[in-house]
């Protein structure tokens, strides 16, 4: 940070008691943060049947363009140096001591990141710094959150955007009304013509209505959900897919995903559920012990909510007693314990129909919600199947 930025020395909490020593400083900054960024309860969620229908475009199937060395070069050399370090103590600065031939290595990963349109999870860690807004001694609402991102993933993002950016002017999405984020579209430029014209409205002796709204905090806390994804004609390749090998039909809407994680024992284990307008997707991911598996084993269902009658919340499958007489003659039982003992329980959620039964887990906190959002998509289908 510069020498001009406001030092922070400590924080004066709720009963006006002033904390300067480091470790509750950022226990009362983790709490106001993290209470100050969390989903709000009293979210409006559209109608799911409300949305027109998508339309496939012709560039749907249409490929992401791989990265080339001379482009990674280009974009390194046009960051600037900064020393600021990210979450793992790398910053641009270092860029100018790192080999052509790394940068080779980091193309792969580069391509893969944009075919799989997948993130690299060391990418999204972030270094987070709190400035003090005027007083060096403040509360902790009156700092100013700074996030310094990953240095790999700004050279990510930097690619994606010029791919996305010509996406964007071939397909003529943008107006030219929008204004701000982009060359030649200036937002005070924007702004005086807007007064200009109200101007000569005015002038003219016309009658002008001006509606201006200000969302408080609209960066931090303007909070809002989409019951499907944004028309905005782009091919595939540019959104996440989600994670299952039943491919989304032309006019499925993906509504809700869930994922649970069993990440506290040597096997770890992985489900996937993914909630459409038509079905019901399932994915559970069985990542093996043996480091000689190059992917996990996965086992994926569709189900349709036309086809499901019945729904209960249940304990789970409960081993048997022929799987612990296996687990105990392959000695793999203090695997089994400790999975058991210490990792976190899922909510289970059994579904009958025509197909049989179907388990879902879910995180503790997200059963709730899937209950709702599973029950009001099984009904909004048979009522669309009967009308």
């Amino acid at each position: 940070m510069r020498s001009s930025s406001a030092s922070l020395n400590g924080f004066i909490s709720q009963n006006g008691e002033v904390v300067k020593e480091a470790e509750k400083m950022c226990e009362l900054a983790a709490d106001h943060y993290e209470n100050f960024f969390r989903e709000p309860d009293n979210i409006y969620r559209p109608h799911p049947y409300t949305d027109a229908p998508e339309i496939e475009w012709e560039n749907f199937n249409e490929e992401i363009p791989p990265v080339t060395i001379e482009e990674i070069m280009e974009v390194v050399n046009s960051r600037k140096k900064k020393k600021s370090c990210d979450a793992h103590g790398m910053s641009n600065f270092m860029f100018s001591s790192l080999p052509v031939q790394y940068w080779c290595l980091l193309l792969q990963i580069f391509n893969l990141s944009f075919s799989s349109a997948i993130v690299p999870k060391q990418w999204k860690e972030t270094r987070v710094l709190l400035l003090a807004k005027k007083e060096s001694i403040c509360e902790v609402m009156a700092t100013r959150p700074i996030s310094l991102l990953d240095v790999f993933l700004k050279v990510d993002e930097k690619l994606f955007l010029t791919r996305f950016r010509d996406l964007l002017q071939r397909r003529g999405i943008l107006p030219d009304t929008q204004s701000g984020f982009r060359p030649g579209f200036r937002l005070q430029t924007r702004v005086l013509l807007f007064l200009e014209q109200i101007s000569s409205l005015m002038a003219n002796s016309s009658p002008v209505a001006t509606v201006f709204v200000d969302f408080r905090a609209a960066f931090d806390q303007l909070w809002a959900v989409a019951p499907s994804r944004v028309q905005t004609v782009q091919p595939q390749s540019y959104f996440r897919p989600i994670n299952n090998s039943f491919n989304l039909l032309p006019s499925e809407k993906v509504y809700r995903e869930w994922e649970y994680h069993d990440n506290i024992c040597c096997c770890n284990n992985a489900y996937y559920t993914a909630l459409t307008d038509i079905r019901l997707l399932t994915r559970y991911q069985e990542n093996l012990c043996s480091e000689s598996c190059s992917e996990p084993s996965h086992t994926d269902s569709a189900i349709f909510l036309r086809d499901i009658d019945q729904m209960r919340e249940c304990r789970g499958e409960q081993p048997t007693f022929f799987f612990l007489l296996w687990v105990t003659l392959v000695c793999a039982w203090p695997c089994y314990l400790t999975r058991r003992i210490f990792c976190p329980k899922p909510k289970c959620l059994e579904i009958f129909g025509s197909f049989g039964s179907e388990i879902v887990r879910v995180k503790r906190e997200d059963m709730l919600v899937a209950q709702v959002d599973v029950s009001t998509a099984v009904i909004n289908s048979k009522l669309v199947g009967r009308s």
